[in-house]
């Protein structure tokens, strides 16, 4: 995947894995995160159970505009 421009100037996009116990508000879910952080152009995997834990955090290789 290529990713060439963001639309926001912040906020995140990716997806989730093994995910339950969906709720409201952020991190309010059992599961795991994989994503680009739209204000640092930076790759972040973590595990959410109602608060958030990184696992591996990373520069997003090439231009993100």
């Amino acid at each position: 995947m290529k990713l060439t421009s963001l639309t926001a100037p912040s906020g995140n996009a990716g997806v989730l894995a093994r995910t339950s116990s969906p709720g409201v508000g952020p991190d309010a879910y059992t599961g795991y995160f994989a994503g680009v952080d739209g204000s640092t152009s930076r790759l972040s995997l973590g595990k959410a159970d109602g608060s958030w834990t990184p696992l591996a955090d990373d520069v997003v290789p090439g231009a993100c505009n």
